[in-house]
């Protein structure tokens, strides 16, 4: 640029242009400056992003745009307000798992160990009473014979009070025959029915006694199971003697811990055995006692069926008696008087209707024992609670052992 000027000047000169010497320039070496202006965006050659490691509300910024900021230095704050409440808690919850940690490292004292073996022991007493009552509320709703026997019985009355209202009206009918003999007299359809009479009460003593002998031959069949099963009891109590109870419960607390091979169990005749055996051994001796029982029942039961067959018999016999008696009175004797005849018909109608009343009440007490039989809810609901208790009982024991 300054060369140009010179030249300019130069040739102005010789055209016959006086030149200002304010616009002459030297002509020398120096440095050029060229400027360019422009408009750009700015642009950072890296960039970082930047986050909190929890959210909330920006409480300060500390920097600003374009400040050159050092490695650790705080650029912006959180408001703390709600996390300060979690840092202590948090601080509170370390210096709980330091003690406890410290607590731990130290071991327990004597005092903190004796009671919690005696929680323990306590623990373990009510779940061996537990397990023992829900065993026997188990036994007890496993066990129908009870039930059974009641159904029974109750059917036995029926079929008694049913046949003493039969013997009730066979006697009313013979009272209201003598009655209608001593008005009219003794004929030929008196004898008829009296004879009618006999046949019957000779065909209700046979029914009688075929039944007794039908129960005989069941009686003798059930003491043949009685002898059977108080053998094999004999033998048990031979072999193992009376077992404790007490020690059963302790193998059956082992079992369940899954410890069936502990040694140490022992009956009264010497014999050693693990916690599995005597459990089973226990077992096998109460279920064999059950067996000896129940045949003991059945024989009682047999026994007193037998009884109501001698007591059947006897009235049948009598009944019998007494019509041949009627028959040979209508044969050889007078009649009966009006009035005695009325009054033994009275009297007839009475047992009649007394017999009428046991027979309800027998079918009513059948009808509710066989509800009673059927309907097993309030059994259930005991065995629910013993369960329920055997269950809160090993919490409890897990729980001390966890102390």
């Amino acid at each position: 640029m300054v060369v140009g000027a010179g030249t300019v000047a130069w040739r102005m000169t010789h055209a016959g242009v006086t030149i200002p010497a304010s616009d002459l320039y030297t002509v020398r070496y120096g440095t050029v400056t060229q400027t360019v202006a422009t408009t750009g965006t700015l642009q950072a050659p890296k960039q970082v992003a930047l986050s909190f490691l929890a959210s909330g509300q920006l409480k300060a910024l500390d920097v600003s745009v374009g400040q050159h900021v050092q490695a650790g230095q705080t650029l912006a704050q959180l408001n703390d307000a709600t996390i300060a409440p979690q840092v202590a808690q948090a601080q509170a919850q370390l210096a709980s798992a330091q003690a406890a940690l410290q607590k731990a490292e130290e071991g327990p004292t004597p005092q903190a160990v004796a009671v919690a073996q005696a929680n323990l022991q306590h623990a373990q007493v009510v779940l061996q009473g537990a397990q023992q009552q829900y065993q026997d509320e188990q036994a007890i709703f496993n066990d129908r014979l009870s039930a059974q026997q009641s159904v029974q019985q109750a059917q036995d009355q029926v079929n008694q009070d049913a046949a003493a209202l039969q013997a009730a009206e066979v006697g009313l009918a013979k009272a209201q025959n003598a009655l209608q003999q001593a008005q009219v007299g003794v004929n030929t359809s008196a004898l008829n029915s009296i004879s009618y009479t006999i046949q019957q009460d000779q065909d209700l003593l046979t029914a009688a006694e075929q039944q007794l002998s039908n129960d005989q031959q069941t009686l003798a069949a059930e003491q043949a199971d009685e002898t059977a099963a108080q053998n094999v009891y004999n033998e048990y109590l031979t072999l193992w003697g009376n077992l404790d109870p007490n020690t059963y419960a302790q193998a059956q607390a082992d079992v369940a811990e899954g410890n069936g091979a502990a040694t140490g169990f022992s009956t009264s005749t010497g014999v050693s055995m693990t916690a599995q055996q005597y459990v089973t051994a226990y077992t096998t001796d109460s279920g064999a006692l059950s067996q000896l029982q129940s045949a003991q029942q059945l024989v009682a039961k047999t026994q007193q069926a037998i009884d109501a067959d001698y007591a059947q018999i006897q009235q049948a016999q009598a009944n019998l008696t007494n019509a041949q008696n009627q028959q040979a009175n209508l044969a050889q004797m007078n009649p009966l008087t009006v009035q005695a005849a009325q009054i033994a018909v009275q009297q007839a109608q009475a047992s009649v209707n007394q017999a009428q009343a046991a027979y309800q009440a027998a079918e009513n007490g059948l009808a509710l024992a066989q509800q009673l039989y059927n309907d097993r809810t309030a059994a259930q609901a005991q065995l629910d609670q013993a369960a329920n208790a055997v269950a809160q009982a090993q919490n409890g024991v897990t729980q001390a052992q966890a102390q």
